[in-house]
């Protein structure tokens, strides 16, 4: 089997993360026991953050390509921004500075743009009688 090196592609790397859920054949794997997903750098794991594999054999992107898609990743409404890229949590991101804006994935890389929602809520209480 032949190895295709990193960096991939956009399109690769949608074909990457189809065949990690096509179900047909066992997804790469971290050490860690985790599905790994697909960024244009390499390999990547959201649980222990690994980046260390950066290769996928040939026949994983046409077995991609004729899979579905990858189940979209849950980046909206979400307690900490989270990469629409890859998934990965970015941690802290209340103590960002800007309330919108332009941040690049501590994991992946990529440039995404994010927006910070704000939501009020109120408690009354009965006052007590003297």
């Amino acid at each position: 089997m032949n190895e295709v090196n990193a960096p991939w592609t956009d399109e690769q790397v949608a074909q990457l993360n189809a065949y990690q859920h096509a179900g047909s054949f066992h997804p790469y794997t971290c050490g860690c026991g985790e599905i790994l997903i697909a960024t244009p750098r390499g390999w990547h794991c959201k649980s222990c953050r690994n980046n260390s594999q950066v290769w996928a054999y040939e026949e994983s992107f046409s077995i991609g390509a004729k899979s579905d898609p990858a189940p979209e990743i849950d980046h909206e409404w979400t307690g900490e921004v989270v990469c629409p890229y890859c998934g990965a949590e970015q941690g802290d991101s209340w103590e960002w500075a800007s309330d919108a804006g332009e941040e690049v994935c501590g994991m992946c890389e990529n440039t995404f743009t994010y927006e910070r929602d704000f939501s009020v809520t109120y408690v009354s209480y009965r006052k007590v009688a003297q």
